[in-house]
């Protein structure tokens, strides 16, 4: 049944080969047909403008000729005026050929004229004037073709010391006929309309009968031409050789002008009727050979192609039986199917190709079958395999071993035996021995419990592993579920991670300290003050001292990183020597160094030695100040964060009025209304993250490729206890000061996940922007924390995008790289924020692994009127998209600075022309531009 199908539905190879060379062989003999069809009409056509060349050709040369022999006969007159009053006699034989004569005034008016042989001929009267006129200005004969009735050839020429002008006129008719009978081509005149004329019309008859018989629509289609080629600065490109099929017959048309001043045209008409035959013959012959090559090619493929496609068939069935081993019958059908003894093809290579194939499959048959008898034979070989497993976990740098549900161990290899001590397995060898005490109370066991239910196939665990010298050494183990002996046991495999952890350890003092001075850190300084000042408060007086270094960048860049460092490690020397025992010490910026000093007796001119180094350098020294404020500890300072501020704003009035010297804090100094409104507004900020007053406003991010809404930036906004918003610029510098950014940061990053996981359970797919400062991102537990909101909000971390700001802030750029990298191994995208307002901006671009680069909105808001900033924005468009980054820019206020960052290559877009920040209720998310 279902062979039937297929071969009913199938096509063979004969069949489709045919098909393709039949269509192959049609199209190239119609293509070939039609070339030598086209070259015969251009032929034709050529042959045609030709004849019509010619024949224009003789009838001026006809009509020149006529020309010539009038002007010849007015030279007579001309030169002897006594022959004018002669010639105006009835029966003057002065002239022959001519049909009237006249005698004109100057101006053109006849005075006298006489028709000769009964003829009507008679200038119109607007070519009389035409005629005088040109004789006054060239004092010359001249001459002319015109129609009045009838269509004359005529001669005009002042007659000698007279005031006259004699005309001789000879009709046109007997010279067209003459035209026709030498040429068998006809020669019209046609007219426009005129004064005497309304209508397009022929002067002349034809004499051909088919052109009488059609003179009405020959004179449409002529008087046709004439009107659209009215204008016309070249006629032949219009009007010449223009084919005209009247009746069965087939003429050539060329019409041009003869009198342009009255509108009369010449229409030369040449029957084309063999021509058009001749071709109509040639179509007719190369279709016929068209058809005959056809039949001839399907005969040919036929008797060519159906024997050797007959034997690719039978070769095709023989194949089938190869998959069902029937190797006899295969063999049988290949030998009944020879090979050809002459003319050989690839068919017959084919049917030794198969014959072979069937031999070597029924040889693998045959080895098949004696591979199985060995392969069962090979079977009771692998008790070797456990002597080798014995020999690799004997000599494994891992501790390996398998204990039941109770802790007893069933199997331990020689590492685990030589690091507890453990000797021959009795049954009562319990790992829970070899634990901590603080382990032993709840038992491994338990800690497995998800194993033995089956809830996980894994776990991971680090725990100490007492050793033969009773000391514990770190390890980390994975255990798993195994068979052994047939029952369920527990492998637990251990490596031992004791230096691992203690690199940790000093890891973890490299967090507390700075690296080049080996002094406490910022971080750790704050929380150990906390400490420091609760424990001696109430004993002795307390002093924080701030000393940071003037111009410090600036020596840096005069003498280099290296000398930087050791006039860091100078003044840690300096203040460790000079200042009294236990105080607490630390480096806290670039330049910036405090000291918590607990000594009450410590006198300002020892302290004021520290605002001024020499650092040696070969054969000179390098002087340096040190601009230092000193402030006494007071119970209502309240937390060290604002003991700090405090001292922070102080020292930026001393660089400017005290540098160089050491300031001693007075009571005036912390007494002033701008302090107490900060601390106002400090308290504020903290009662509204204890009431969750905070709350996060959204603005979308437009793609301009995929013209849609792909992330939103949120903003926080703060509302007072009376329900009023505050404006994030009046509490976040507060913020800063008093070093909450991190609490803001992190509750920001709680709302924004939670809001995206809304999002997301809604099917919205679009993602959230989320702004980080550089003292969030440098808390100690940040990453940790990161990490645990993603897992809590179970977001997809794809749909995120991190804006760092205060990049300036950031001081160790290889610990940003490893900060950022964390972002992008989760799957988060980076953007950085404010680009192009400092300098620093551009080696974080090539250093730090960002994925977006976000124009600040001062080079944005005004570009459309300021060419600077549209040079200024392609610069740093053509700089990101160099460094594989995409850019984002912001501040977008109307349609024209939106055109002009789309034409510059920005991809997308923010600002309040596309929306203003919204809460996430009201952001609309299907924004169209």
């Amino acid at each position: 049944m279902n062979k039937t199908a297929s071969a009913a539905h199938s096509i063979s190879l004969f069949s489709k080969l045919s098909l393709l060379l039949l269509l192959s062989i049609s199209t190239l003999s119609l293509l070939a047909a039609g070339l030598i069809y086209r070259s015969t009409l251009a032929s034709h056509d050529s042959q045609a403008s030709e004849s019509m060349m010619h024949l224009k050709n003789a009838f001026y040369l006809q009509l020149n000729r006529s020309d010539k022999e009038l002007h010849k006969k007015a030279r007579m007159l001309h030169s002897k005026p006594e022959r004018v009053a002669q010639a105006l006699l009835p029966n003057s034989r002065i002239f022959s050929n001519v049909d009237s004569f006249a005698l004109l005034t100057l101006d053109g008016k006849i005075n006298n004229s006489i028709q000769y042989s009964n003829s009507t001929l008679e200038p119109a009267t607007q070519t009389l004037r035409w005629a005088a006129t040109r004789i006054a200005e060239t004092v010359q004969p001249v001459s002319n073709v015109s129609c009045n009735k009838q269509c004359m050839q005529s001669v005009f020429s002042p007659v000698a010391d007279t005031d006259s002008l004699i005309n001789i006129n000879r009709d046109m008719g007997e010279l067209l006929r003459e035209f026709q009978a030498i040429t068998g081509a006809e020669l019209l005149l046609f007219s426009e309309p005129s004064p005497t004329a309304e209508h397009y019309r022929f002067y002349t008859n034809p004499l051909n009968r088919q052109l009488q018989k059609h003179y009405a629509d020959l004179s449409n289609y002529v008087a046709s031409i004439v009107e659209a080629n009215k204008g016309a600065t070249d006629w032949a490109a219009s009007s010449e050789n223009l084919a005209l099929p009247l009746g069965e017959q087939y003429f050539q048309v060329s019409i041009f002008p003869l009198n342009t001043a009255q509108g009369l045209h010449g229409v030369l008409i040449a029957d084309t009727s063999e021509l058009h035959h001749h071709s109509a013959q040639t179509f007719k012959y190369l279709l016929f050979g068209v058809a005959l090559q056809i039949i001839v090619t399907l005969g040919i493929l036929f008797y060519v192609l159906r024997p050797p496609l007959q034997r690719v068939e039978a070769l095709t069935n023989i194949l089938k039986l190869l998959p069902q081993r029937e190797h006899e019958q295969a063999a049988k059908a290949l030998f009944e199917l020879k090979r050809k003894t002459l003319f050989q093809d690839e068919v017959d290579d084919l049917r030794d190709t198969m014959s072979l194939v069937n031999q070597s499959l029924q040889t693998l048959d045959s080895m098949l079958e004696k591979n199985r008898t060995t392969l069962r034979n090979k079977v009771s070989d692998l008790s070797a395999a456990n002597q080798f497993t014995d020999t690799l976990l004997n000599n494994s740098p891992l501790v390996i071993i398998v204990h039941d549900a109770k802790g007893f161990i069933h199997k331990i290899n020689a590492l685990g035996q030589r690091l507890t001590g453990i000797g021959e397995l009795d049954g009562s060898v319990n790992i829970n021995n070899y634990l901590p005490q603080s382990s032993t109370g709840w038992k491994l066991a338990k800690e497995l419990t998800p194993l033995l239910l089956g809830e996980t196939q894994q776990m991971q665990t680090e725990t100490p592993l007492l050793g033969v010298d009773q000391t514990f050494r770190t390890h980390l183990w994975v255990h798993s579920q195994t068979q052994f002996s047939g029952q369920d046991m527990f492998l637990s495999v251990g490596m031992d991670i004791s230096e691992r952890v203690e690199a940790q350890e000093s890891i973890n003092w490299l967090g507390q300290h700075d690296r080049i001075t080996g002094l406490l850190n910022r971080n750790t300084f704050i929380e150990r003050a906390a400490d420091y000042i609760q424990r001696h408060q109430h004993i002795q007086k307390l002093q924080l001292l701030m000393l940071d270094i003037d111009d410090f960048a600036a020596f840096n860049d005069n003498h280099g990183f290296e000398k930087g460092d050791r006039l860091l490690g100078i003044i840690s020397e300096q203040l460790s020597n000079i200042l009294p025992l236990g105080t607490l010490i630390s480096r806290t910026g670039a330049g910036e160094f405090l000291a918590l000093i607990h000594d009450p007796d410590i006198e300002d001119e020892l302290l004021s030695s520290l605002t001024q180094l020499q650092l040696p350098n070969n054969n000179e020294t390098i002087r340096c100040n040190l601009t230092g404020v000193i402030d006494e500890y007071k119970a209502d300072i309240g937390l060290i964060e604002e003991w700090l501020s405090n001292l922070t704003s102080i020292m930026s009035w001393a660089k400017l009025k005290n540098r160089g010297k050491l300031y001693r804090i007075n009571d005036e100094d912390q007494g002033s209304d701008h302090r107490k409104q900060r601390y106002q507004i400090r308290d504020e900020l903290l009662k509204a993250l204890e009431d969750n007053r905070l709350i996060l406003f959204f603005q979308p991010i437009y793609d301009i490729g995929k013209q849609r809404v792909s992330h939103c930036e949120c903003l926080v906004r703060m509302r007072d206890e009376h329900g009023q918003y505050v404006p994030p610029n009046k509490f976040l510098p507060v913020a800063a000061e008093f070093g909450m950014l991190p609490q803001i940061d992190f509750a920001i990053l709680e709302m924004a996940m939670i809001q995206l996981r809304a999002w997301q359970e809604q099917g919205i797919k679009t993602g959230i922007s989320i702004n980080l400062t550089a003292p969030t991102m440098e808390q100690s537990d940040f990453q940790d924390r990161l990490l645990s909101l993603i897992q809590q909000t179970q977001v997809n971390p794809e749909k995120l995008i991190f804006e760092i700001v205060e990049t300036d802030t950031i001081e160790n750029l290889n610990a940003a790289k490893k900060l950022l990298q964390v972002f992008k191994d989760i799957g988060a995208k980076i953007a950085f924020d404010d680009f192009g307002v400092g300098f620093t901006s551009f080696e974080y671009v090539r250093e730090l692994p960002v994925d977006f680069i976000k124009i600040d909105q001062s080079f944005v808001r005004f570009i459309q009127d300021r060419e600077e900033d549209q040079k200024l924005v392609k610069s740093i468009v053509e700089m990101s998209h160099s460094l594989g980054k995409k850019v984002i820019a912001e501040g977008v206020e109307n349609r024209e600075a939106m055109m002009i960052l789309s034409d510059l290559g920005v991809e997308y877009l923010q600002g309040y022309y596309l929306s203003r920040p919204m809460p996430a209720d009201n952001v609309n998310l299907n924004l169209k531009i």
